[in-house]
């Protein structure tokens, strides 16, 4: 039973990790970008 639910767990936990990844490099672009605002003036 265990062998047919680990494939769904793990491609669940490698989705999260992709969204857990893109919101991070977002954030970080809105904060170079705001940096980069602030810099500017």
């Amino acid at each position: 039973m265990s062998s047919t639910n680990q494939p769904k767990e793990e491609a669940n936990l490698k989705g999260t990790l992709i969204m857990v990844m893109i919101i991070g490099i977002v954030i970080l672009v809105m904060w170079f970008g705001a940096y980069g605002l602030f810099l500017s003036r």
